[in-house]
């Protein structure tokens, strides 16, 4: 199950279907990343690059993901802005041990937001499919406080949407993707496949996650 990154809803749906694997978005999870580094991102390039290796994480193997954290972060300049993303981001997903040895929980855990195994079975990882219809749906119906009669004449037409997909994908059309989004689809596959290749360390595997997925308006 797909979520947007909030505690109460999370909380709730782990405890009415406990046997249920409840993921969060990874789209939500690069723009609570772009919130807070948006002026160092648009204006350094190379910069940009690094950033973005902090939300690759999530394709990397969950039990590489802490120390992974730690060389993207010394590979960061110390810049306040900057500083303020790798203390949120290490409060908020990956969690850390105080001086005392006292571990404190991340907000959001590890494997809410991981994807390395199943990305390479093509898996959803985005609400964005589920918040396109929504917006579709409201501009059939029109209006913000349709009549019943108007609202059940939308759902009519959105019936009728859904059984000509219903077709299409019986006889073998489904829905295509864009093509761009079709070979960054392929690429991460392929990069999460290759995971353990001798071939490419893990900080290459981060940079090359980092080239298939933006931030903000990037």
């Amino acid at each position: 199950m797909l979520l947007d990154f909030e505690k109460g809803a999370i909380t709730s749906f782990e405890h009415v279907w406990p046997n249920t694997v409840v993921k969060c978005c990874f789209f939500h999870l690069t723009q609570n990343i772009w919130r807070h580094v948006q002026s160092a991102y648009t204006h350094d390039e190379e910069l940009a690059m690094c950033i973005r290796r902090i939300p690759a994480l999530a394709f990397a193997r969950p039990a590489d993901v802490h120390d992974l954290f730690d060389q993207v972060a010394m590979d960061l300049p110390l810049a306040s802005e900057i500083g303020e993303l790798v203390d949120y981001f290490e409060r908020t997903y990956i969690g850390r041990t105080l001086a005392s040895g006292y571990h404190v929980a991340a907000t959001f855990p590890i494997d809410l937001w991981n994807y390395h195994l199943s990305t390479p079975f093509g898996l959803p990882r985005t609400t964005n499919a589920v918040e396109a219809w929504h917006h579709s749906f409201n501009a059939t119906v029109g209006c913000h406080h349709p009549t019943i009669w108007k609202f059940l004449l939308a759902l009519k037409r959105e019936q009728g949407l859904v059984e000509v997909r219903h077709t299409n994908y019986l006889v073998g059309k489904p829905p295509t993707k864009r093509r761009r989004s079709q070979q960054s689809e392929e690429a991460l596959k392929t990069l999460v496949r290759e995971y353990y290749s001798q071939d490419r360390s893990k900080m290459e595997f981060l940079q090359g996650v980092a080239h298939h997925f933006s931030l903000g308006a990037d």
